[in-house]
């Protein structure tokens, strides 16, 4: 996926590692020898590509909003944006052999009925849809596919802190059983 201010598939944390290591690969040794500076070339990959890059922005709100007025910079990033879910799906579907089903989740995921549209537009032969209308509106925690669907599309609210507060009362719980 394009992350929002990084790029996903060069993995900027390998070029960090390689830095360390001293394992710089050709893209990167062509780089050095053009003068530029490693550096600069993780803040481009960890700040200024991905989402940001194609578009200008790292926020899809905005994006999404650019788009809909017309923007062509935006149409193109909100385009490769879903088209990566997409591609991402139909990977998982073929080294997996079916889907039960694909869930959103977290600020995009919850809050983008237009990316969970996009991105699954032209599944339906893998039995995949979008009800447009469960999309649109309902329970924070919801089921967005038509009823019947072979693929259960979900919408689920994420509460990370909930999550770790939990995970630290069990630590916590089970060290005061220990003492």
């Amino acid at each position: 996926m394009p992350q929002q201010p990084r790029l996903d598939l060069l993995g900027p944390q390998r070029l960090a590692q390689q830095r360390i290591t001293h394992q710089i690969d050709l893209p990167h040794r062509h780089l050095a020898r053009a003068g530029v500076d490693l550096a600069s070339v993780e803040d481009l990959y960890q700040q200024r590509s991905g989402l940001a890059g194609l578009s200008g922005d790292n926020d899809l709100r905005r994006v999404a909003e650019r788009d809909a007025s017309g923007d062509p910079t935006a149409r193109r990033a909100l385009d490769v944006y879903c088209h990566r879910i997409r591609k991402y799906v139909g990977a998982y579907h073929a080294v997996l052999g079916r889907l039960d089903a694909i869930t959103f989740t977290a600020g995009v995921g919850e809050h983008s009925a237009l990316v969970r549209e996009r991105s699954l537009a032209g599944l339906e032969p893998l039995g995949i849809a979008v009800d447009p209308d469960r999309n649109d509106a309902g329970d924070p925690a919801r089921v967005v596919s038509p009823d019947g669907s072979r693929v259960a599309v979900c919408v689920v609210p994420t509460d990370e802190e909930r999550a770790i507060a939990e995970e630290v009362a069990k630590l916590v719980g089970g060290a005061s059983a220990r003492r």
